[in-house]
């Protein structure tokens, strides 16, 4: 399978879903242009067996193997070269669509702190974690997508779907999965925001982590919602409940009031790393270790910028 030269770090340029590219998208011949393969290429990879386009792998936490509550190991579905690089593809072409408010992950300039600092402010709040997104997200939900949403032919958004799936269902080690499990349930996230801002309520999604907060109705709103994503295929945990003024964590970040803090694990981190480095007197110890320091403080300031002083002057009292 042989694939054409193509750029897929361009300068990023942002336009309307009406103006991307995919819209209205009629046949496979432009398909395989826009993803700047040809056509032979975009047949083969249609027509390939799923074991030579990923690969399984075993997922790791700190050198450990994750487990599923049954104890087998996790395993992400990660694309082999030649599919990654149609992936990074789609997702830089999908990346500079103009995306609601509510949406904080795989844009620009969005993160969970961005995530929760939309909740600042709120007296109560709940957070569903969307329980196997990827895999709850079908072959059918993308072609759907864009089918429907981008206006695409049928056999368009089919062959779209099938590049984008393994097993018919999103992979978990993809670029693309994280926009493209938004826009397969797109018009059903736009409904729910909609109506909770209708409601006087706040709604953000940040990957498999959606939030509602607001200063009365969160709990009625949150049921309205249960309902909606069952409605869809989709499974979810109610994760975080926070009563009435009680100091929240959303998304990795305490949101208490008006003001967001580090939460006490991220301080400790960071003082370890702190006293690693202080300690060693190996030079090439000392520079990855001033490297990752460098690394959470600045993350760190993103969610309080006094932080930096506070630690610096913890440290050297």
């Amino acid at each position: 399978m042989k694939s054409t030269s193509g750029n897929t770090r361009s300068s990023l340029r942002l336009y309307d879903l009406t103006q991307s590219p995919f819209w209205g998208l009629k046949s496979k011949r432009d398909l395989a242009a826009l993803l700047c393969i040809d056509t032979a290429c975009l047949r083969d990879l249609l027509r390939a067996q799923e074991s030579d386009l990923y690969v399984e792998i075993h997922i790791r936490k700190k050198g450990s193997l994750m487990r599923r509550k049954d104890g087998s190991p996790r395993l992400a579905e990660v694309p082999l070269p030649t599919l990654r690089r149609i992936h990074q593809r789609l997702h830089v072409l999908l990346s500079r669509i103009v995306v609601p408010d509510y949406i904080h992950c795989s844009i620009k300039r969005r993160s969970y702190i961005t995530n929760a600092r939309a909740h600042l402010g709120k007296a109560a709040s709940i957070t569903l974690d969307l329980r196997h997104y990827y895999p709850s997200t079908k072959i059918h939900h993308i072609a759907g997508c864009f089918r429907d949403i981008f206006h695409c032919s049928p056999d368009v958004a089919f062959a779209i779907a099938k590049l984008c799936t393994f097993r018919r269902h999103l992979p978990t080690g993809s670029c693309i999965s994280n926009l493209l499990s938004y826009y397969a349930h797109k018009m059903t996230f736009d409904s729910l925001s909609s109506e909770a801002h209708r409601r006087g309520l706040a709604m953000t999604l940040y990957m498999d982590d959606l939030v509602i907060s607001g200063q009365r109705g969160v709990r009625d709103f949150a049921q309205f919602v249960k309902a909606k994503v069952r409605s869809i295929g989709l499974d979810y945990r109610e994760e975080g409940s926070y009563a009435y003024g009680q100091p929240k964590t959303i998304t990795g970040v305490i949101v208490n009031g008006n003001a967001l803090a580090l939460p006490n694990k991220r301080h400790q981190a960071i003082m370890r790393c702190l006293i690693r480095w202080q300690a060693s007197t190996d030079l090439d110890e000392r520079i990855l270790l001033a490297s990752q320091l460098l690394g959470r403080l600045g993350e760190a300031d993103q969610i309080d910028p006094l932080i930096r002083r506070r630690i610096t002057n913890r440290f050297l009292a």
